[in-house]
């Protein structure tokens, strides 16, 4: 009976461990790069719009909305028997990338929301409404161009008025409106890929258009900008 006992326990103990071995390699599981996953969602939302002749999107009623505006519905892609599942980098998947629709021309790319940005800036805006409703001031520093500001984040109690960009390794400045809106200043970075592009820059009416189209990640809480004196300088709408 001790024998039958002390098996019963050992197979039991054996069954644990492997269920906590799968439940310990779902929390490890790899994440797929954007350069993975984000051509195999166009290559659905491709096919989907050809058959059902719509986006594959999920309805938001904020028509205000700016690259949040189109949020791709994994639900009817995988329904539809265009996608097998959804990525593993998806914020849907507790991965950091939201991913939208945006148009480009009569086409419309997959792109990519950053979330661990979008959350932190998402985050100052409502530190930075808290300051001008409590002083009456916008929490601004030097102007940076008429009617734009860099970000005083101090007395926001930040540590930096910088955020990491989605780019690359430096970081981006913060700015804040007359209005009290504060955006990411990505001049920095669209000089970059303009001169990577060399002799195939054609200046565009919005420069973000350089970033969204060499790139899967947009630029989160971003002015538009134009070419002028040979930069890119933000055109308030």
């Amino acid at each position: 009976m001790l024998r039958i006992r002390s098996g019963f326990i050992l197979i039991v103990i054996l069954i644990a461990a492997i269920v906590l071995t799968g439940c310990g390699g779902s929390h490890l599981r790899a994440i797929a790069p954007p350069e993975e996953t984000v051509p195999v969602v166009q290559t659905a939302v491709n096919a989907y719009r050809h058959y059902n002749h719509q986006l594959p999107v999920k309805q938001r009623r904020d028509e205000a909305l700016g690259y949040e505006r189109y949020p791709v519905d994994f639900r009817e892609l995988i329904h539809a028997r265009q996608l097998v599942q959804v990525p593993s980098n998806a914020y849907e998947q507790g991965g950091s990338f939201y991913y939208v629709l945006v148009p480009s021309g009569e086409d419309w790319l997959v792109r990519l929301i950053e979330m661990n940005l979008w959350q932190e800036v998402t985050d100052i805006q409502v530190k930075a409404d808290a300051y001008r409703n409590r002083t009456g001031r916008l929490p601004a520093e030097e102007p940076v161009q008429e009617g734009i500001y860099r970000l005083d984040g101090e007395v926001l109690g930040l540590k930096s008025n910088q955020v990491p960009s989605v780019y690359s390794p430096q970081t981006l400045p913060l700015i804040i409106t007359e209005e009290g809106r504060v955006y990411v200043d990505y001049a920095p970075e669209i000089m970059v890929h303009i001169q990577a592009l060399g002799d195939a820059f054609e200046p565009v009416l919005d420069l973000r258009e350089v970033l969204i189209q060499q790139s899967y990640v947009l630029p989160v809480y971003s002015l538009p900008y134009v070419w002028q004196d040979e930069q890119p300088v933000i055109s308030l709408p």
